[in-house]
């Protein structure tokens, strides 16, 4: 038998992050749900990357809701599938119908860093609505460049920067998005170690 049968799936598109929520009729040792994704135009399932892998709830007669989160997707379009994971390592496969869109940017956005307060790692996500030569710096509370993160021509798209405070002390911290030199964002950030 399937590890479990599904009553509804669909997609909400959240910024550049795609949830799927799923909802299951019944289930039999179910081990895991992971969701893959490919790009549209490819259409070769093995082209299907993973995203993310939710614990399963075993064998059950009554309806289970799953979520699966895909974080800052670039744009684009894309198709996706389950895969079903019983406690054996067998697996069955579960197309959604239609693709998901992210379209480009609309606006250039600096986001607020996740998590902040943060010790040691923190996320800063950014849209770019044109290509431009792009500088984002970290700065210190009395106003000195600490860190230059990116000085480059770059793209049209959204981002995501993985910002490591291993070198830096606890405290707070601003950040900066400069495009071409005119469009300036800045947001701060709390490091606590």
């Amino acid at each position: 038998p399937f590890p479990f049968e599904l009553s509804s799936c669909h997609s909400r598109i959240f910024e550049n992050n795609i949830l799927l929520k799923c909802t299951t009729i019944s289930e039999t040792n179910n081990f895991g749900v992971e969701s893959q994704r490919a790009k549209s135009e490819t259409q070769v399932p093995v082209m299907c990357v993973k995203i993310v892998l939710v614990n399963g709830s075993g064998t059950s007669n009554s309806s289970h809701d799953y979520e699966l989160t895909n974080k800052y997707v670039k744009p684009g379009r894309y198709i996706y599938r389950l895969k079903q994971i019983d406690y054996k390592g067998n697996f069955e496969y579960h197309y959604l119908s239609g693709e998901v869109e992210i379209s480009l940017p609309d606006q250039n956005k600096l986001s607020q860093n996740y998590p902040n307060p943060f010790n040691s790692n923190t996320v800063v996500n950014f849209d770019l609505k044109y290509s431009g030569f792009v500088k984002i710096n970290i700065y210190s509370s009395d106003g000195k460049q600490i860190l230059s993160l990116v000085n480059k021509m770059t793209d049209q798209g959204s981002y995501s920067l993985n910002i490591e405070g291993n070198g830096l002390s606890s405290g707070l911290y601003f950040y900066s998005l400069n495009i071409n030199g005119k469009d300036v964002q800045v947001k701060r950030m709390i490091l606590l170690k």
